[in-house]
């Protein structure tokens, strides 16, 4: 059984629609993103990055990396809500990630990417960040979540979230406490600011030392907390609770993502039960203020298959981009617009951001 604790929140329960058309038409929803970054496979491994028109889904300009001996692949990127994307690039020797470094550029009114410039205290060192990016919406902060580099380039899983002021270059840390017998550390797996970038608000599943009391820290034990200032930095416990769930490792919620305002928590949670029974996909919305939670898209897929590719908000953090591969053949890529999915334009896409 799965126990969700959002600070008393009952649900509403509201599935609508799950069906979407076939393509995004030639207008868009006050708010709505007019472009967005997309990376996908091209002639069989190789990645190809570009900026795509949200309406027709044209290919407006490709990004690249200034970053000396970049490695091909880009990522993750988010943008303010001025269009200007930040990115992160790797170097790589002889296929091998050596470091990274974020970079940001403007996309221009007809999509075009201009003015490639390294983000001031974006030198991330030899870190991998994985896919959890995310911007303040007037630009003036980013956080990434990172975890360093072993042996030939290979990751470990996120510990650590870096806030950087794009302004002065100034950084600050969120850790995880000292390694101790019986301690507790969060594996970091969404990133996301509100009030207006002084709060940060990260999903990470908490797991215990070999010692651990497994009473205080059960199997799966995910949540949202809420730090702040964000750019004080400080001890990943230290923040509030927001969100609490415990349950069976084949249900879990893979992204979690709060408002500009602070208002609202967008949460997406997954099912893979073992057996004949389907995967699942929900992506609920909880009011904070009024303590009601509804769902706003939600999918069931084959059996045994994780449901999601990825799952991307706009700075706004209220329109969504996202994959469901694995509960569609082809896959299905889209933005969520009242309980339906708009189709974006198809392509072997490894992640989209706008």
């Amino acid at each position: 059984m799965t126990a969700i604790a959002v600070l008393g929140v009952a649900s509403v329960g509201l599935i609508r629609g799950l069906a979407g058309p076939p393509s995004a038409g030639p207008t868009l929803p006050a708010g709505v993103p007019r472009y967005y970054a997309e990376e996908a496979h091209s002639n069989g491994q190789q990645y190809r990055t570009v900026v795509r028109a949200t309406a027709t889904g044209t290919v407006t300009a490709t990004i690249r990396c200034p970053l000396p001996h970049a490695a091909p692949l880009i990522g993750p990127i988010a943008a303010d809500k001025y269009q200007r994307f930040f990115m992160v690039c790797y170097a790589a020797r002889h296929h091998v990630l050596t470091d990274a470094r974020i970079y940001q550029f403007r996309v221009t009114n007809t999509g075009k990417a201009r003015g490639y410039a390294p983000v001031r205290g974006g030198d991330l060192g030899a870190v991998y960040a994985g896919r959890t990016l995310a911007v303040s919406p007037d630009g003036s902060q980013i956080a990434v979540a990172v975890s360093p580099l072993k042996g030939r380039g290979e990751d470990t899983p996120p510990a650590r979230i870096v806030v950087i002021n794009t302004r002065t270059g100034a950084r600050a840390t969120w850790r995880n406490t000292p390694a101790a017998p019986g301690g507790t550390t969060f594996f970091i797996l969404d990133i996301s600011f509100s009030a207006s970038g002084r709060q940060l608000v990260f999903l990470g599943t908490r797991t215990c030392g070999p010692a651990g009391n497994h009473l205080h820290c059960p199997h799966s034990d995910q949540q949202v907390r809420a730090l702040a200032p964000a750019s004080s930095g400080g001890l990943l416990n230290a923040g509030r609770i927001l969100l609490r769930r415990t349950g069976p490792r084949s249900s879990t919620i893979s992204d979690a993502v709060i408002s500009s305002d602070g208002s609202i928590l967008t949460i997406v949670s997954q099912s893979s039960p073992r057996g004949p029974h389907p995967s699942t996909l929900t992506v609920s919305q909880i009011l904070l203020a009024t303590r009601t939670q509804h769902v706003i898209y939600h999918v069931k897929g084959t059996s045994g298959i994780p449901p999601l590719g990825f799952f991307s908000p706009d700075y706004s953090g209220r329109h969504f981009l996202i994959s469901t591969s694995g509960l569609y053949s082809p896959p299905a890529t889209g933005w969520i617009n009242h309980g339906r999915l708009v189709k974006l334009k198809p392509s072997n896409t490894v992640y989209e951001a706008w």
